[in-house]
């Protein structure tokens, strides 16, 4: 999506491949996320990144053959670690590297054609940390497992293990001194973890509020549409909210000139995306629980509407295809394929009744005048008769101590701040 026609693609921004993996993410989550990992960190997006040579000829050749991607970068000990676990050995004419070694949790890595892997290249004169461009069909390629995350079904992600697997020395991609990855790569994980993560996060905080908004208009208690309740409009209100916030914090991490300066907002608004989405989704489950936790199978025997359960069997009236729906979504009916939620333009949505507006908070309600209050005790405390025989001046309280309690009526007494 991110090149250009002359490749094939769409020459789509960074915010517009974003937006085009959140629609199509409100209709399959994998589906999604395999378009995530092709355009954001895959061998298309790592082009730009690429100098002119060999290396760019080769994969700009392999893009407009079609070919699926990825990138190999996690290793078992972890993804945190300053250089990878994978090794690669110069072969004895120094042509070539043959990479050795294991990575895990690699998205598209089992349907992948062409995988940039991080590696260590160990050269007779130094260690550098660079990207193989490696041709899965090359012998000792393999994949060791398929790997299925919980909630997660049909994303091809998997383990692989690689022995001897020989990458030209020109398909290899070293920056500088080579203590790191390349920082265009890096930029390129910071905008990958938006793309797969941050856009389907988005994509479930708009369906569910578009499945809150249906909910409380044809739900009814004792006649009375439950959206009437103002307890319930604000429980939608705060899910619009927070749904149109999440849209400002994609747009500022992606849109306009000096992405890769905005590498922290970029990194804090994946955490911002994926954990608003999850308050969505409870409040949204909070909701929907009214009619019960009910199984798709059971909706379908007694002719409910099977959302927001699940998206119903073939391509809805109105949803020719995914591409229809991805460039003109508001075509779509209620109910067909979640449409994308606009929360500054609610109306846009076809077939479907406004939220009921919030009610005016009432006037401010002035305070009642009242009469001053008199002090229930004296300012100076009272003196007690002095005793027959004693003199005139002596008093039970000394002149100097001001400091006194009124009674309380606790049977604790706490002692006087100063003696008489």
């Amino acid at each position: 999506m991110g090149v250009g026609p002359e490749l094939g693609g769409l020459d789509l921004s960074s915010y517009a491949v974003f937006e085009a993996v959140a629609r199509a993410a409100q209709w399959s989550v994998p589906a999604a996320q395999i378009m995530a990992i092709q355009a954001g960190v895959g061998a298309p997006a790592m082009l730009p990144a690429l100098p002119e040579g060999p290396l760019a000829t080769h994969v700009r050749r392999r893009i407009t053959e079609g070919t699926v991607s990825g990138f190999g970068d996690t290793d078992h000990a972890g993804q945190n670690n300053s250089r990878p676990v994978l090794t690669a050995t110069p072969t004895p004419d120094g042509t070539a590297y043959e990479l050795t070694g294991d990575k895990l949790f690699i998205g598209n890595g089992t349907v992948a054609d062409l995988l940039p892997v991080s590696a260590v290249l160990d050269d007779p004169d130094r260690s550098r940390v660079g990207v193989c461009f490696v041709d899965t069909r090359t012998p000792g390629f393999e994949v060791a497992s398929a790997i299925e995350f919980m909630g997660s079904r049909g994303l091809p992600n998997g383990a692989l293990r690689l022995h001897k697997v020989r990458v030209p020395r020109e398909h290899v991609l070293v920056e500088g001194d080579g203590d790191r990855l390349p920082a265009a790569i890096g930029f390129l994980g910071l905008v990958g973890r938006l793309h797969f993560t941050g856009a389907p996060a988005l994509a479930i905080a708009r369906n569910c509020a578009e499945w809150s908004r249906d909910f409380v208009v044809r739900r009814t208690v004792d006649g009375r549409p439950l959206g009437d309740y103002e307890q319930i409009q604000r429980l939608v209100a705060t899910t619009v909210a927070e749904v149109y916030a999440m849209e400002s914090v994609a747009r500022l991490g992606l849109i306009g000139a000096g992405l890769s300066d905005r590498w922290l907002e970029q990194f804090l608004a994946k955490n911002v995306l994926v954990r608003t989405a999850g308050r969505i989704a409870d409040r949204t489950v909070s909701l929907l629980g009214a009619e019960g936790f009910e199984t798709v199978a059971s909706k379908r025997r007694r002719g409910a509407p099977t959302f927001p359960s699940s998206v119903p069997t073939g391509t809805p009236a109105g949803c020719a295809s995914p591409a229809t729906w991805i460039s003109n979504s508001t075509t779509r009916p209620l109910n067909c394929c979640s449409p994308p939620f606009t929360a500054t333009r609610p109306s846009a949505v076809p077939n479907h009744p406004p939220t009921p507006a919030l009610p005016r908070p009432p006037a401010p309600i002035s305070p009642r005048p009242t009469a001053p209050i008199s002090p229930r005790w004296p300012s100076t405390p009272p003196t007690s008769p002095a005793p027959a025989g004693s003199s005139p001046t002596a008093t039970t309280t000394s002149p100097a101590c001001t400091h006194r309690r009124a009674p309380s009526s606790s049977s604790r007494r706490r002692p006087p701040r100063c003696s008489p």
